[in-house]
C-alpha cells in the first residue's frame, strides 16, 4: 500500500489531532503509491525528503498536497486505498558513491543545522546513515544542490544497528536497536568518539530529529503494538562524558 506521512497538529497538546498522507508517484490518470521503507524524513520549509534506502532520497514538496475526491453515497474518499489526502512525488535524488565502500544507503536522514551556510540557500545540508545488524556501516554529511548529492564527511563509528541520526551544537546523536524486548541505546559525541548510553531509549527506535526550541530529541518507534512517537531531554546526554 505504499508509504505515508502522518501529520499532527500540536497546537491542543492535550488532544492533538492528525491526518494519514500517502505518497504517490503521478501517472498518466492517476497516481501510483510510492513504496519505499522510509526509515527517515527531513521537513526544510516546503520541502519533504524520505529517505529510500538503496533508491536514493525522494522529494516532495508540501503545497503540493492534494485533496482526493469524495464520492457515493457515504462520500467516501476516491484516493487510493481510500486516502483522503495524497502528496505527489517532486523529484528523487541518487545516491551518491564513495570510492571505497559504493553508494550510500540512506536507511535514514536527518537535517544537518550545524552545517548551514547562510550565504548558499540553495544547498540542503543533511546528515544520514546505513543500518546493519554488523557495526561496519557509515555515517556521512552530504549536500543537495540542486540534483547533484556530494559526500563532505564520511564516518564509520562502528555502531551496529544504528537507526537513526542528528546532529546538534556539533554533537552526534545516534539511536541503535537492540530488538523489540531491550531497551535502546543512544550514542552521543562524535565521530570516533561516541560515548554509550545504554538501553535508556524504547525498544526499536527509527530516526531522530532535533527541536531545537525545546531542547527536546524526538524519534518514533517502529514494532507492532509498541509504536510511540517520544522526545527526550537533550540537556540529559548533550555533553556527557560517560555511559549510563
Amino acid at each position: 500500500m505504499g508509504s505515508r506521512i502522518s501529520v499532527v497538529d500540536l497546537s491542543d497538546e492535550k488532544r492533538p489531532r492528525y491526518h494519514h498522507v500517502l505518497l504517490v508517484a503521478p501517472r498518466r490518470g492517476g497516481y501510483d503509491p510510492v513504496v519505499v521503507h522510509a526509515g527517515g524524513i527531513v521537513w526544510t520549509g516546503d520541502r519533504l525528503l524520505v529517505s529510500a534506502t538503496l533508491g536514493g532520497i525522494r522529494e516532495f514538496r508540501l503545497s503540493d498536497i492534494t485533496r482526493a475526491p469524495s464520492r457515493g453515497l457515504l462520500r467516501r474518499s476516491a484516493g487510493p486505498f481510500g486516502y483522503r489526502y495524497l502528496l505527489p512525488e517532486f523529484a528523487s535524488h541518487r545516491p551518491p558513491k564513495d570510492a571505497h565502500e559504493g553508494r550510500m544507503r540512506y536507511s535514514f536522514i536527518a537535517a544537518d543545522t550545524t552545517s548551514r551556510d547562510p550565504d548558499d540557500a540553495d544547498v540542503l545540508r543533511i546528515v544520514a546513515g546505513e543500518y546493519a545488524k554488523h557495526d561496519r556501516r557509515r555515517l556521512a554529511r552530504l549536500s543537495l544542490r540542486g540534483d547533484t548529492t556530494t559526500i563532505d564527511e564520511i564516518h564509520v563509528p562502528k555502531i551496529a544497528e544504528m537507526q537513526g541520526v542528528a546532529v546538534h551544537d556539533g554533537e552526534w546523536f545516534v539511536n541503535a536497536s537492540r530488538g523489540d524486548k531491550l531497551g535502546a541505546d543512544l550514542w552521543v559525541g562524535v565521530p570516533g568518539a561516541m560515548v554509550r548510553h545504554e538501553g535508556v531509549l524504547p525498544p526499536g527506535p527509527e530516526d531522530l530529529a532535533v527541536w531545537s526550541e525545546r531542547g527536546e530529541l524526538w524519534s518514533v518507534t517502529e514494532f507492532p503494538g509498541k509504536r510511540w512517537v517520544y522526545a527526550v531531554d537533550l540537556s540529559r546526554f548533550a555533553g556527557v562524558t560517560h555511559g549510563s
